[in-house]
């Protein structure tokens, strides 16, 4: 039944982004990032069925919007090290560890997800 299909739908949304939590914490920022997607195009599709409870509704925004800001954070943080690579093949100087700074305190500013 259709239920069961959005149920299925919403658990895997909620798998890929612990995917994408546990990728980011390892380092592995592309795969994260791709988990975290994967994670909001799934519940989207759950944000088109027309029969949802508003209640329903505002949870499964407030995760869109929390897998949105964790890909814009995991692109922060891949564009710094691209530029930190940079300077170091130029030649320039680089803080050791600079990068950990936008993992711990951009964390705070993510809605709480439900994993």
């Amino acid at each position: 039944t259709l239920t069961n299909v959005e149920e299925l739908i919403y658990n895997h949304s909620l798998a890929c982004g612990r995917d994408g939590a546990v990728k980011q914490l390892l380092g592995q920022h592309d795969a994260a990032r791709a988990c975290y997607r994967s994670a909001g195009l799934l519940v989207e599709t759950l944000l088109m069925e027309p029969k949802l409870v508003d209640e329903d509704k505002k949870a499964l925004e407030s995760y869109v919007q929390g897998f949105a800001e964790r890909i814009s954070e995991l692109d922060c943080i891949m564009l710094n090290q691209n530029r930190q690579g940079s300077m170091v093949a130029s030649g320039g100087s680089v803080r050791r560890g600079s990068s950990i700074i936008p993992v711990i305190g951009g964390l705070s500013h993510v809605p709480k997800l439900p994993f």
